[in-house]
């Protein structure tokens, strides 16, 4: 997570400040649920493990969706890339 990022947590949803373009994103529940575990350091294995309990999804799936949820915030730059 990019600790410059403004978020804020309203009914168990996340709500995050763009500087750039001054928009509002609101993540939906399973990307709430994604950001909230990013908030503390977590590696990939324990993320799918909290997430494979959580909602009722394949691994395979839910792997390809973390991908995607990754790209879409590194690219925005809400989240930060530590290491390869």
């Amino acid at each position: 997570m990019n600790p410059s990022a403004t978020y804020k947590v309203f009914d168990g949803e996340v709500h995050i400040l763009d500087y750039k373009t001054a928009n509002i994103h609101s993540l939906n529940s399973t990307a709430s649920f994604i950001w909230k575990q990013l908030i503390k350091p977590t590696s990939e294995k324990a993320l799918i493990e909290k997430m494979v309990k959580e909602f009722d999804v394949e691994e395979k799936e839910l792997k390809k969706d973390l991908v995607e949820f990754f790209e879409l915030y590194l690219e925005n730059g809400f989240i930060l890339k530590l290491n390869d």
